[in-house]
């Protein structure tokens, strides 16, 4: 589903700051720290470690040219960084599961249903700012193209996205559209590129 740039980034709060819930407390994420996290990795095949001087020459002949890795232009002061947001895999969710982690008193253990075989476990750093018993049913935004983490030794696949007023003292779920189906991608209008395949 493809949703207007105004729509997301208001809803996002990526115009101001933004709260990621993975995160043992929140932080502000910053547009460069976006930037960072999504830009394209390009692995090159490695060359054998040894072989004749003949074959290395040629094989130097013939190697292609490598293409120099495109690097985002620092923002001026008072200029907005460019955020290709195609690149991260958004998805629809609902909590079906939620406890109180046991060994951490700020994060909540989830399982969210994304429309995979199986609910995704996410861990989120939500319990000033929700009880458990409000999280069951809730519909969320997880960014679902992270590898696999341990926080506090639960394994934590994705975020849920969230967004917080200023100070933080204030954190809510991104919420999605109403007609949004589970699993349903969300994109940004005039972004239309797919999410990064390799996990962030």
């Amino acid at each position: 589903m493809k949703y207007s740039t105004t729509f997301f980034f208001a809803s996002v709060a990526l115009a101001t700051q933004a709260t990621l819930a993975f995160l043992v407390s929140p932080h502000t994420f910053s547009r460069a720290a976006l930037v960072r996290t999504v830009e394209n990795i390009q692995l090159t095949r490695p060359s054998p470690l040894f072989m004749g001087e003949e074959n290395a020459v040629e094989q130097e002949n013939n190697a292609p040219k490598k293409q120099k890795k495109k690097k985002t232009p620092p923002a001026t002061e008072g200029e907005t960084p460019v955020i290709d947001v195609s690149k991260l895999d958004i998805r629809v969710g609902v909590i079906t599961k939620a406890w109180e982690h046991e060994e951490a008193d700020k994060l909540f253990c989830e399982e969210i249903d994304i429309g995979e075989a199986e609910p995704r476990q996410i861990a989120s750093g939500l319990r000033a700012y929700y009880k458990v018993e409000d999280l069951s049913g809730q519909r969320v935004l997880v960014l679902a193209n992270l590898k696999t983490r341990k926080l506090m030794g639960f394994p934590s696949h994705g975020m849920v996205m969230c967004a917080s007023n200023e100070d933080g003292s204030m954190v809510e779920f991104v919420e999605p559209p109403v007609d949004a189906k589970i699993g349903e991608r969300i994109m940004v209008e005039g972004y239309d590129g797919e999410p990064v395949s390799t996990q962030l």
